[in-house]
């Protein structure tokens, strides 16, 4: 009797790995990481089913001539059968008619491999997913594997179909699982379902393969971490009886990191910290993790960060206390794609793929791509988002167009996969203030500080001033916005000994940078924009922090947004050139962060924060309508503001004013762009992971043309999953990298040159990501004729461009000016 085999080990063409044994630990793997929301038994189902088509003569053909010639031939189609079976199974039995369920587990099935799941019907009507089930049984091979089946895996999936509970019992879980009263919702709620059973397959499937690679044996106790919180939790403690018990600040900070931990004793939920910056909200969030994982038996915390450089230094913070010795990935995993090479450990490797560490530090990107985006590879790591704390920092750059994504989502979660999530920020963005149907339910009890006017009056260390133009009805028509040249002279004659201009465009920074340099020779400037390849930037900020610490000369920081969080750094004065509330916040946070700022008599004072408004001619934000909305919404704000100041209490920085900010943020985009719009497309992203109504309706059209009265009747499950995560963007990636000779971008060009080796080719890519500059694709030709950048001559297909020496500015990093400025950077 033949022994089919699953796969073959690599580089051994005799060590194989029997298909038994591999749907076997599949199954397993499967099963018990679906536990997490109440569906065993469809995962491990799905599991044993998954590779159904290996199980036949034509997969052993090819998998044996693949594996001893260099034969190229096509991989057969192993997915098909299993859904085939299922499908088959379930709607055919003339007693009961489960197409929904039929569909969804053949779906998991089917597609295991590529982008994951399909669209179940395409945005043309066409059903996708029914095609790919009437595919021709001679070419799927699914009677001779289902022939084929060895009795023990036969015997396993017979015990669950012919269970006359196995389909009420899902059905009423599934029920369960998509309960809401709306019912776009429900549909919703059914596609993480279908994602969340997918990622159980994908994940046990890769596993398994992974183990025999490596040759180690498959052990259900290994399969779920077991962290130890308590052990965690002690050395946090510890760290926190360290700090200083004197001082207002220390004492306030104290106070809301023992709020956490009582919240932590809550059951799970959507919470908030509304925290000042520089009220620690880092330390006091990770005990509301460490202390609600340890209470709740998590399997994991999260801490979400919106960009690299607070995930950084969070990431630093962290690991220094409760793993300082530990490797990235060991129980700590740092996951982002600004990491150095040397960073990217055997631990990193396995774990990032898994997310099967303790404590995972990610981006928002990442967090929202495990949930919405194309690839298998993303997919994979969905479940581990069950049972778990989740932090969000910073939770008001969430992208607008990923509103209701994001709240469908985190309800979708807590409400039936054992998370609790915590919302950290100075600036709610009032997600409970939504239209009702996408709103998180929030209230007063939700939020861990008291009294949050009182404890932003207690934190006060900065005073925000308006030095806008024309903005007020009386100012209309008599002041001119300010030009670069007036705000480099208003800075000049400012006394605060350092200084932090946050600017909109990267052009504004570097004219401004220019200005100042040549008017302020004993000065130290320094420039930070995405101009700069990371290894700069990081570079140029602790040479700041210096200059920050030793206040010889005086210290002046002209940055673009990127410095607006997650630096934590402090200046005396700081000014916001006009932008939305969150943002003018974020910049006056970095202002007398530390409330250290004193007068000269010694007595502590409040650091200043000027919003200046810049003249249409030099502030070009044509792309940027993020920013554009923000500005008028910002400009009722003021209005708001002047008007009643004494309602105020004469403080721009009012919790009330913020609030009314994002009620008014929010109630001015159209549902289209928070449902996330997609490009030239009558649909959203929400509408086509939801009820689909318009693939629908072309479906219904073309159905009735094609089969009139016999056309078969959609179920829930009609998601166009596909086109919808193929279209999802968290923060736009359409740019391409070049590589700069900043430092070790210099030797790693020259290897390019040298043509080396695909394998090398590709290591040096990744190591490039610290010294390269992201442009847009409509730039690139621009740049190649100017000479600003030189396409590397690759023997392959690889697309690289590299940086001309003389257009890498060591001040201002890439600039379509030749000649390079003599370094401020000392």
């Amino acid at each position: 009797m033949t022994t089919f085999k699953a796969r073959y080990k690599k580089d051994s063409s005799s060590e194989y790995q029997t298909l038994i044994t591999h749907l076997s630990e599949t199954g397993m793997y499967a099963e018990l990481f679906a536990k997490k929301i109440g569906l065993p038994k469809p995962a491990l189902l799905i599991g044993l089913l998954h590779d159904l088509g290996k199980n036949c003569e034509s997969w052993a053909r090819y998998l044996d001539e693949n594996q001893t010639s260099d034969s190229n031939r096509k991989k057969d189609d192993h997915g098909t059968a299993g859904g085939q079976f299922i499908y088959n199974a379930l709607v055919n039995d003339q007693k009961t008619n489960f197409e929904s369920i039929a569909q969804l587990l053949a779906a998991c099935i089917m597609y295991h491999h590529g982008t994951g799941l399909p669209d179940v019907i395409k945005t043309d009507g066409t059903l996708q997913l029914l095609e790919r089930l009437n595919k021709n049984k001679n070419e799927t091979h699914v009677d001779e594997s289902t022939d084929n089946l060895d009795e023990s895996i036969r015997k396993r999936i017979d015990a669950i179909l012919l269970d006359s509970n196995f389909i009420p019992e899902t059905l009423e879980i599934i029920k369960k699982l998509t309960k809401s009263e709306i019912k776009q919702a429900r549909y919703f709620n059914l596609g993480l379902i279908a994602r969340f059973l997918s990622s159980c397959l994908i994940d046990g499937d890769r596993r398994s393969s992974a183990l025999f690679d490596k040759g180690i044996p498959v052990r259900e106790e290994d399969a779920v971490i077991k962290p130890d919180w308590k052990r965690l939790m002690e050395r946090l403690d510890n760290h926190l009886i360290g700090f200083p018990a004197d001082g207002k600040i220390n004492k306030i900070r104290r106070i809301i990191s023992d709020r956490c931990a009582e919240f932590a004793k809550r059951s799970d939920g959507i919470y908030t910290l509304t925290a000042a910056t520089g009220a620690g909200k880092t330390l006091a969030s990770l005990r509301y993790a460490l202390s609600h994982a340890e209470t709740a038996g998590k399997d994991h915390v999260f801490i979400i960060a919106p960009y690299t450089s607070i995930l950084d230094q969070n990431a630093d913070v962290i690991r220094g206390i409760l793993d300082p010795n530990g490797k990235n990935g060991q129980i700590i995993l740092e996951h982002h794609s600004n990491l150095d090479s040397s960073e990217k450990t055997e631990y990193f490797n396995d774990s990032s793929q898994t997310w099967n560490v303790p404590i995972i530090i990610t981006t928002m990107v990442q967090f929202l791509e495990s949930l919405f985006a194309s690839g298998t590879r993303k997919i994979r790591r969905m479940h581990q988002l069950a049972n778990s704390v989740i932090i969000f920092d910073e939770v008001q750059t969430l992208p607008a167009s990923c509103t209701y994504l994001f709240t469908w989502a985190i309800k979708f979660l807590c409400q039936n996969a054992n998370v609790s999530a915590l919302l950290c920020t100075a600036t709610q963005p009032g997600l409970d203030k939504l239209e009702s149907d996408y709103a998180i339910p929030l209230s007063s009890e939700s939020e861990v500080i008291h009294d949050i006017a009182g404890h932003f009056e207690e934190l006060k260390r900065v005073v925000l001033i308006d030095k806008t133009r024309g903005i007020l009805p009386e100012e209309n028509e008599i002041k001119n916005k300010w030009t670069l040249d007036e705000v480099a002279e208003f800075i000049g004659g400012l006394n605060e000994k350092s200084l932090l201009t946050v600017v909109n465009t990267k052009s504004q920074a570097q004219k401004l940078y220019k200005a100042l340099v040549k008017q302020h020779t004993d000065w130290h400037i320094i420039h930070l924009s995405t101009n700069m390849c990371p290894a700069h930037r990081r570079r140029d900020i602790e040479k700041m922090k210096d200059y920050l610490k030793n206040k010889i000369n005086k210290c002046v920081c002209i940055s673009t947004r990127l410095i607006e969080a997650g630096v934590d750094i402090d200046f005396d004065g700081a000014i916001r050139f006009f932008a939305g509330f969150d943002s003018i916040i974020q910049t006056a946070g970095r202002c007398n962060r530390n409330g250290e700022l004193k007068d000269t008599d010694g007595n502590f004072i409040n650091g200043k924060t000027w919003i200046i408004n810049i003249v249409k001619e030099e502030e070009i934000i044509r792309s940027l309508p993020d920013l554009i909305h923000g500005q008028e919404v910002m400009e009722t704000i003021l209005r708001r503001y002047h008007s009643n100041k004494g309602k105020y209490n004469h403080n721009l920085l009012h919790p009330e004013l913020i609030s009314d900010y994002f009620e008014i943020y929010y109630k001015q985009l159209p549902d289209s762009l928070l449902k996330y719009k997609i490009p030239e497309h009558e649909d959203t992203i929400l509408d086509l992971l939801s009820d689909n109504s318009k693939s629908e309706e072309e479906y219904r059209i073309s159905a009735k043309q094609k089969y009139g009265e016999n056309a078969k009747p959609l179920t829930q499950f009609r998601q166009s999953f596909d086109s919808a995560w193929k279209a999802f963007e968290v923060i736009s990636q359409n740019t391409i990298g070049v590589i700069t000779p900043f430092e070790n971008g210099d030797g790693i060009i020259k290897e390019l040159y040298a043509q080396p080796d695909f394998q090398r080719c590709q290591e040096l890519l990744k190591e490039a990501q610290q010294y390269s500059v992201n442009v847009f694709p409509n730039k690139i030709n621009e740049m190649l004729d100017k000479g600003i950048i030189t396409k590397v001559p690759m023997k392959n297909d690889l697309e690289i461009y590299t940086v001309n020496d003389r257009f890498y500015d060591q001040n201002i990093g890439l600039s379509d000016e030749e000649g390079r400025m003599t370094a401020n950077i000392a």
